[in-house]
């Protein structure tokens, strides 16, 4: 077979060779496209990034505030009332033994009163503040929890409790603004001596975790603040006021002489799950840039902020109590709400002094002469102070005692007190003719002794008391209800 010519072989592999080169630059250019392709993408995304970093764009709302470390709130313009009360609403954190949450509840529960959706709902009312310190105005907020049961000791229908938070706001320029919370106030069974309070500063701030937590008394719905939320209450940490707060007990509903005397201790409250758990509706990257709700976060289960029903309080809305279980007692809830201060009592001025002078009563026997006697009290770190107002009379003598009085304790099972005022004594007397005359003189006095308490509103107290006139003289007197009236001052 005869080889092709020279010259016809060398202009093939000519051709060949522009083919392979044609083929070679149209794969690099589509590499060169594909390449181009994917930086281009790539920048796309970084630019969006970055974009999305500097803030929302104009279409998208900013959030009103931020939670952040250190007990500090920031809003990004000048807040009202309700933007402060959502900045402060707390998580509730619900004992493992709550009954209501074996069943359909959502706890807290809509008000009867309420129109609103059946839903987990906590309320809020806006108090008189303290006005303006130190360039911060300042600002109260008042949360209801409502639970159509109390269980338990004592229990009834239409379980209203309430928690008080105090805020100190900042603003520059009128639009640059910063707060902080200053106190949280928790009632404890209506007794403002036996209510957890927190008080916070410079010196403990810096545990404050955002959202303040509430720890939720099992089945009697009492609160107490959770400074860090851990899901412990520590007298000192998340109370730092009165030696005598109540703290959180968990097994108050059980009854029994132990659960309801004595000073708070930490066994009393029942290690709780994080499930159990409902809190502001919050979104932890707007909200909460930096972690919110301690330890757990922010959890699962929200509840809707509302303002207080003014249905509820005017009696424009027509609502039927829910009936109590069965052993437990009928408590309407226009009285819960006359006790709250949101509706006016139409008691008279007398009337409420009376019913707190029975409140606050002790009868007492002294050298044969029968007494009674009517107390304030004002609660401290270092124990509990008063005024004492005795009345007393016997066959030939009758005394007015006022007298200032110290107790370590309201709430020890056994105690001392002291007591030291002047007394307006009054004897009658004969003069030699046999008519009668009258000797009215004022004396120094003192009194100190024993008190053994059986519940929190009954004790026993014996004690050895003087006078310039008088020897020494035993006092044996039963108390009614002394821890449950606040001093005037």
């Amino acid at each position: 077979m005869s080889r092709p010519p020279v010259g016809i072989s060398r202009q093939n592999r000519v051709v060949h060779l522009r083919h392979h080169r044609l083929i070679g630059v149209r794969l690099a250019l589509s590499l060169a496209l594909i390449l181009a392709a994917a930086i281009g993408w790539r920048v796309t995304n970084v630019l969006a990034s970055s974009h999305s970093s500097l803030g929302p764009s104009s279409e998208e709302a900013p959030t009103p505030f931020q939670l952040l470390p250190g007990n500090v709130i920031r809003y990004t313009t000048a807040p009202d009332v309700s933007t402060i009360a959502a900045s402060v609403a707390p998580i509730l954190w619900f004992a493992p033994t709550e009954l209501s949450l074996q069943g359909a509840a959502q706890l807290p529960q809509p008000l009867p009163c309420d129109v609103g959706p059946d839903e987990s709902v906590v309320y809020y009312t806006a108090e008189p503040g303290a006005g303006v310190i130190r360039d911060y105005a300042v600002e109260t907020i008042r949360f209801f929890f409502y639970y159509a049961q109390d269980v338990g000791t004592g229990c009834h229908s239409n379980d209203l409790e309430t928690v008080t938070i105090e805020i100190a706001v900042k603003c520059q320029d009128g639009a640059r603004c910063v707060g902080a919370i200053r106190s949280v106030v928790s009632d404890a069974h209506g007794s403002p001596h036996y209510a957890n309070e927190l008080w916070i500063n410079d010196d403990n701030s810096a545990a404050v975790s955002l959202p303040i937590t509430l720890l939720v008394e099992a089945n009697k719905h009492a609160t107490g603040p959770d400074i860090d939320g851990d899901g412990r209450y520590i007298r000192g940490l998340d109370s730092n006021c009165c030696r005598d707060a109540w703290g959180v007990r968990d097994d108050f509903w059980k009854g029994g002489f132990a659960a309801s005397l004595g000073v708070y201790r930490e066994h009393m409250t029942a290690q709780r799950s994080p499930r159990d758990r409902v809190g502001p509706s919050l979104s932890s990257e707007t909200n909460c840039p930096l972690g919110c709700g301690g330890k757990s976060g922010l959890p699962i289960r929200a509840y809707q902020l509302r303002k207080f029903p003014e249905g509820c309080v005017t009696g424009s809305v027509k609502y039927a109590d829910p009936p109590p279980e069965p052993g437990c007692k009928t408590r309407p809830l226009r009285t819960f709400l006359i006790e709250k201060g949101l509706v006016p009592s139409s008691a008279t001025r007398v009337e409420r002094f009376l019913a707190e002078a029975w409140r606050s009563s002790s009868l007492s026997v002294e050298d044969r002469r029968v007494g009674a006697s009517f107390r304030v009290l004002r609660a401290s770190s270092f124990g509990y102070y008063g005024l004492d107002m005795s009345l007393r009379t016997g066959r030939e003598t009758i005394s007015a005692d006022y007298q200032f009085f110290f107790e370590p304790s309201i709430a020890r099972t056994v105690d001392w007190y002291a007591e030291a005022g002047l007394r307006n004594r009054v004897d009658a007397r004969y003069a030699p003719d046999g008519s009668p005359i009258s000797l009215n003189r004022f004396e120094p006095i003192a009194e100190v002794g024993g008190v053994i308490r059986w519940s929190q509103r009954f004790d026993f107290r014996i004690g050895i008391g003087t006078s310039r006139y008088d020897r020494v003289r035993v006092v044996i007197g039963v108390a009614h209800g002394l821890a449950h009236v606040p001093a005037p001052w």
